[in-house]
């Protein structure tokens, strides 16, 4: 009798949970929550939906994004938009039963006004900047929070199958998907902040003068331990947003990938890219980044004639088109000016005049901001002689930029009056910058980022900061020549700098 071999079952893989931190009300006990959602102590899935949605909510409007020097509009505070397929990731298709409990329980506020003050019975739809488009923001309330802190942090275990499913609908809200933005997405989850004495008191620093919105403490524990970090990559210019791009400049030297706490990081910037890639412009870069702005290459061909556009370009060549426009400031307005004005001034002049609004500004004169200004310093009220002297800085900037590069400036003009509401939702007076942003990201993801895997650089360590790539310290000599050398096959003259 023939004996048969019986093959040997291959042992099904054991479901490994992970361990995440989330972020909760320092003033609720998931207990207390529990009962109050299902009327029994102990816990549930509706309640680890709420874990989720709080940690969304905590992270997004307390901790990871920087302090704006304007204060923050009255009717978004504290107000986190939530997209419902974030929300049915949460609670399944009972979500909007799950979140209209929440709310009539006390332990959920819905955005009900709109920046002009009208009311939403159900909610107002709010436009954010990220791929999220129009939806609905929530807060958690005020009588949640513990005097001091605003929040406690809650270990919980997540199967292989719930982290699946929550990455699984981050990427579904990514519309814009391609390759190597979505390796980069990917590793920007790796990067953690080194908790030393020196960068816990950087952090408290920036607090201090409103760089952040957390002071060191939380600030780490919500760069480190945030269960499900957003990466989204925005509809405008198809940059990759994090906690990585959001810290402030100041903390990159302390960030590392988690496998590696021992391998320093560094950053290689293309310097003045947004400047120098409107200046080094051509149809050719149009078609192969940007090829649903098309409609801009006829100006651009006319601008490319004019001396002092490529006087301009030059400028922007040489990586000293802010320090240019600082002494041009200085010298044009010295007899009236109470201080001049530093490069990073400079820097905002720039953007000022190249990406602003110019109908606006077409109907303004630089004397008439002058008389605003003395106005206000003899009425003696601080608050208003500084808003006269930020909105005299703005005039100044435009007029300035109009008169030194005016082929620069009629081919900025062209483009903003161009029809782009198919793709840009917004101002037209923002189509340039789009224009620049989609070319740079375009360059950065599929032709620099790719050329450094393609090299030999691990595709997993590697990260951008919008016009920069971050690798690690072993890797930036190569990283260099590669960058340089793709720059140079696409005739960009941009010059590089590397940070740390």
């Amino acid at each position: 009798m023939k004996t048969v071999s019986a093959t040997p079952k291959t042992p099904k893989k054991k479901s490994v949970n992970q361990e995440k931190h989330f972020f909760f009300p320092s003033n609720l006990s998931p207990n207390e929550l529990n009962t109050v959602l299902t009327g029994i102590p102990g816990s549930s899935s509706i309640l680890r939906g709420v874990m989720f949605l709080y940690d969304n909510i905590l992270v997004d409007t307390y901790c990871v994004k920087p302090q704006k020097e304007e204060p923050e509009p009255e009717f978004l505070k504290g107000y986190s938009q939530v997209h419902s397929e974030t929300l049915r990731s949460y609670f399944s298709n009972n979500y909007a039963k799950v979140i209209d409990l929440l709310i009539q329980k006390g332990y959920l506020e819905p955005l009900q006004y709109n920046e002009r003050g009208e009311y939403f019975e159900n909610g107002y739809y709010h436009f954010g900047c990220t791929s999220q488009g129009r939806c609905k923001s929530f807060r958690v309330p005020a009588h949640l929070f513990a005097d001091g802190k605003k929040y406690q942090v809650i270990k919980q275990k997540l199967t292989q199958r719930e982290i699946k499913k929550f990455e699984t609908i981050q990427n579904r809200q990514i519309q814009y998907r391609e390759e190597f933005r979505l390796t980069v997405i990917e590793n920007m989850k790796n990067i953690e902040l080194l908790r030393t004495p020196e960068a816990l008191k950087t952090v408290d620093k920036l607090f201090a003068l409103n760089k952040v919105r957390a002071r060191a403490e939380t600030f780490f524990d919500v760069f480190n331990l945030n269960a499900v970090p957003k990466t989204p990559v925005c509809n405008f210019g198809h940059r990759v947003h994090s906690q990585v791009v959001y810290s402030p400049k100041v903390l990159r030297p302390w960030m590392r990938f988690r496998d590696e706490p021992d391998a320093p990081l560094v950053e290689i910037d293309l310097i003045n890219s947004q400047p120098a890639i409107l200046a080094n412009i051509t149809p050719k870069l149009i078609r192969l980044f940007a090829l649903e702005c098309e409609a801009a290459i006829p100006f651009l061909e006319e601008a490319l004639k004019e001396p002092d556009f490529q006087y301009y370009k030059a400028k922007c060549n040489e990586g000293v088109i802010y320090e240019f426009l600082r002494d041009e400031f200085n010298r044009e307005y010295a007899d009236t000016l109470w201080e001049p004005i530093i490069r990073d001034d400079a820097k905002e002049t720039y953007y000022v005049a190249g990406f602003s609004n110019y109908q606006y500004y077409e109907t303004t004169t630089v004397r008439k901001f002058e008389r605003k200004l003395n106005k206000a310093v003899l009425k003696g009220n601080p608050d208003k002689i500084e808003k006269a002297r930020k909105k005299l800085f703005k005039v100044r900037s435009y007029h300035l930029f109009k008169k030194l590069f005016p082929a620069a400036h009629r081919l900025f003009t062209q483009i903003k009056g161009l029809d782009w509401s198919g793709f840009n939702p917004g101002e037209h007076h923002s189509n340039n910058c789009l224009l620049a942003q989609r070319i740079e990201s375009g360059i950065i993801f599929t032709r620099l980022v790719k050329a450094l895997i393609d090299a030999g650089i691990p595709k997993e360590k590697i990260v951008t900061i919008h016009d920069s790539i971050m690798v690690r310290e072993k890797d930036e000599e190569k990283a260099r020549k590669v960058i340089r050398r793709e720059l140079d096959k696409l005739h960009l003259n941009i010059q590089l700098k590397t940070k740390f």
